[in-house]
Order: C-alpha cells, then structure tokens, then sequence
C-alpha cells in the first residue's frame, strides 16, 4: 500500500465527523470540490469506499466509520502534541538565562534590569553570578543565552565576544591614605601595600602580575574575595587595599574611602557580550543584550566606548 498523506487522512476525518463535505470544507479551509477529491484519492488508494455519497447525505461505510473511529482521537493527539511544542516554544522565547561576572552583576545589572523592564514586563530574566571561566563554560554547554562580562584568554573559534568599554583597574582604600587632590597611584606605589583582589577575574590577576613583573616590584596579596561588596568592606575595616574595576564600584562606596586609578601603567579590562557563535540569539534576547551594551556605554562615562563589532577570541 502506498504511504498515505496525512493530509487525506485530515480530510476524510472531518467530513466522516461532520457528515458532510460543505462543513468539512469551511472547517478545513478548503474548496469543497478540494474535499471532495482528496476523499476520491484516499479511497482509490486504500482501494475500499470510505463514505456514501447521495444528494443529501454524506455517510460512512463500515471501513470508513472504523477509520474516522481510529483516526480521531490519533489527530487529537497531534494537536495536543503541536499545542505543547507552541507552548514550549513560547516559554522559550519568554525566558533568558544570562550570566554576569559577580563584579558587575550587584551594581550595574539591577539598574540594566529595571531600565529594560521599562519596554518589557513579560519576559523571564534569570541571572546566573559565574566567573569569566565558568562564563565560557555555561556559553559552550548552552546553558546560557549570553554573558556580560571581560574575555579571559581562552583560545577557541567558538566564542563571539562584542566589546562594549574598556574600563580602567583602580585601587580602593582609605581616604586618610591618599593626598589631597589625588586621582591616580603610580603602580610601584600598589608594592608598599596590603592588596585584596578578587580571586574571580583571572585576567585581572594575569594583568597585575604582568604589570608587576615588567617593572620589576613585588605585589603583597593580603586577601582574596569574590564579591567587591566584600572587597569594600575588608578595605573600611582596615585590613589592606583592594584592587577592583571602576564599573564594579558602586556610586557610593562608603564614607572615608578613596578610590584612585591605577597609573604607570594603567590597567584596564574590557567588558561586553559573550556568545556561542554557532548558536544566533532569539530576537528577545538579542534585543536585551543590546540593551546591556548599551547601558554599559552609557553607565560607563568617562570609560572608553568600544565600536560595536564582533571580535575573535585568539588569546
């Protein structure tokens, strides 16, 4: 027997249900005469009649009723079955998952977030805090839409990275420590210090200690954190200098606190929008990581913009 269209099989369930090809036809959306002749097509090729045909009614056979018998509540499966795919599908589209480095994820992200929720209020953000590392990782498995964030020095084909600012390293620590009128610490000066760096950012410690050895002095690490929270409140109890990016610094970081840029040389990292290349964004989700780019920009000042283009991870 030839393989039969599922479409006939439609057909003919809807006019063995409905008693009639008119009715079919409008449920269908379908020329009556198409109805008919899908029906005239299905029989000659089971090769038995399907329906009894007269001026006034449409009947089936008794192979016809034991068809449309089976035949319907097999299309009520099917339609369930495409109304949870849709379903899916749609609770999908509603929904993003995104990493964010745990420096920027408690001061920047909350205010990216609200401004977002200005232009919509349905979609799902759920926000995982994950290292630069463990970012990349999330992006290869699929486990994230896309991460905000620097790039580490992975080297891999499969990581789009587009930049959003350059941000510049700065040094936090007492007020009663910096003189007057004081913006920047030369790096020589981080050596005579007790320093708190954050153990998540590896590029940042790869930076220092580059910095370090290219001019020759030797940093003293008093402490690791993983949150700038943290960081800040080691740093007003007196416990050292904490080493932190300037969009991570709240805009407020505590009263009697200092924070000053890093200088000969200056460090900076730089920040933006980690992707799977081989896997394009939703249209919502690249609609917000749009909006992330451009908060950060904005938030950024007077940080360096980067022009918006996607770079290639060759570190």
């Amino acid at each position: 027997m030839a393989d039969i269209n599922l479409k006939l099989l439609r057909t003919f369930e809807s006019v063995a249900r409905l008693r009639s090809f008119t009715r079919a036809a409008a449920e269908l959306r379908r020329a009556q005469a198409t109805v008919s002749s899908q029906v005239s097509v299905l029989e000659a090729q089971l090769g038995v009649p399907l329906l009894e045909r007269s001026s006034r009614h449409v009947t089936p056979t008794g192979a016809g009723e034991a068809l449309a018998v089976a035949l319907a509540p097999a299309f009520q499966l099917i339609e369930a079955g495409l109304a949870n795919a849709r379903d899916t599908v749609n609770r999908r589209r509603e929904r993003i998952v995104i990493a964010c480095v745990p420096s920027l994820a408690s001061v920047l992200l909350p205010a990216i977030l609200a401004d977002y929720r200005k232009r919509d209020r349905a979609t799902r953000i759920d926000v995982e805090e994950l290292t630069s590392g463990e970012m990349l990782h999330a992006v290869l498995a699929g486990t994230i839409d896309f991460g905000i964030g620097p790039v580490t020095s992975v080297a891999t084909t499969e990581i789009g990275f587009t930049a959003a600012v350059e941000e510049p390293l700065c040094v936090l620590l007492p007020a009663s420590q910096v003189p007057d009128g004081a913006t920047e610490m030369p790096f020589t000066t981080l050596a005579a210090l007790p320093l708190i760096t954050l153990s998540g950012s590896v590029l940042l410690q790869r930076q220092l200690h580059a910095a370090a050895d290219a001019i020759g002095v030797t940093l003293s690490s008093q402490s690791e954190v993983r949150h700038v929270q943290t960081a800040i409140g080691m740093v007003q109890a007196g416990v050292g200098a904490a080493i932190v990016p300037r969009l991570a610094l709240p805009a407020t970081i505590g009263e009697g606190l200092r924070a000053l840029l890093i200088s000969a040389p200056a460090l900076s990292r730089t920040v933006g929008i980690v992707t799977r290349k081989s896997v394009p964004l939703s249209p919502v989700a690249a609609r917000f990581a749009r909006q992330v780019r451009s908060s950060l920009a904005r938030q950024a000042a007077p940080a360096r913009l980067i022009p918006s283009e996607s770079m290639e991870l060759t570190l």
